[in-house]
């Protein structure tokens, strides 16, 4: 399966919802190893998800029950060298801001492996084609936040296919993710988490 993340051009437009979330919360080039170069990052609204939901307007009220704020994303791709060479992997980070830490750490215990739901919770773009979804067992992350979850994500359809992992964690009032593709799994997603988890900890006791 060929594997791309593809970032909608959605983001940042600057719709109603976005608060301002430090650009800090999401990810460096620190947390990532070191191998990824920035493409773009902005705010996130909640109308930049609902709208890559069926119903946008169901998912908006959705969203805003479940006390999202807004956010902060950055897409970031690898730097590859001469050819020949794969194609590069590219990674998601986001953090999305909850009036209070109850709502943040709720948000990520109703995850369902469902993908019509987890295309919503990050602007990421999957076919609209057959969908499948899954979460993988936590069994070597100690130094995630509690309640950390990780899921595999897969989609065809016109276009490329698209298989990524994605990591969520609530860290304070903020549900931080991660998600990564291009050959890249869960294990890439974790060690990228616990470095942002840990890095802003203290960013989000001070919020």
């Amino acid at each position: 399966m060929g594997a791309a993340l593809a970032l909608l051009a959605a983001c940042g437009s600057g719709d109603e919802g976005a608060v301002g979330v430090p650009a800090e919360m999401a990810c460096n080039t620190n947390d990532l190893g070191g191998e990824f170069h920035l493409l773009t990052e902005g705010e996130v609204s909640v109308r930049n998800l609902a709208d890559l939901a069926d119903d946008a307007g169901g998912r908006a009220r959705e969203l805003r029950l479940a006390g999202l704020r807004g956010g902060r994303f950055s897409y970031w791709e690898e730097q590859v060298g001469r050819p020949p060479f794969d194609l590069p992997a590219q990674a998601l980070c986001q953090a999305l801001e909850f009036g209070s830490e109850a709502e943040a750490g709720r948000f990520v215990r109703e995850l369902r492996a469902e993908p019509g739901k987890l295309a919503t919770t990050a602007m990421t773009w999957l076919p609209r084609g057959q969908r499948e979804a899954e979460e993988v067992p936590l069994t070597t992350a100690p130094a995630l936040p509690a309640g950390a979850r990780a899921f595999r994500i897969a989609a065809n359809g016109p276009g490329p296919d698209v298989e990524l992992y994605a990591v969520f964690a609530p860290n304070g009032r903020y549900v931080q993710s991660v998600h990564v593709s291009g050959g890249r799994h869960v294990e890439d997603a974790l060690a990228m988490m616990e470095s942002l988890a840990g890095r802003t900890r203290i960013l989000t006791a001070a919020r």
